[in-house]
């Protein structure tokens, strides 16, 4: 995914994405009261892919309202166990 402006609103939902590549732009959950996972996949071969490039000052991640959460994290990565 490549976000050269504008904003990619989760919305309340989980994606997941090979790369994302940001030179400006948001990267938003707007919906109250949820949680969004944005998973980076990556691939394989001669041209891996399993980065967040962020370029430029102009770069945001956020979640407008104070009782919604944006995760971001590798599809390898493991999850804490739920206490």
């Amino acid at each position: 995914m490549i976000l050269n402006a504008g904003a990619l609103d989760l919305n309340g939902n989980s994606q997941g994405v090979d790369m994302i590549s940001m030179t400006n732009g948001i990267l938003r959950n707007s919906a109250d009261t949820t949680s969004s996972t944005l998973t980076v996949a990556g691939t394989g071969g001669s041209h891996p892919t399993n980065a967040i490039t962020l370029t430029g000052a102009s770069c945001t991640f956020d979640t407008p309202p104070t009782n919604a959460d944006l995760q971001v994290g590798r599809a390898d990565q493991r999850q804490p166990a739920a206490s």
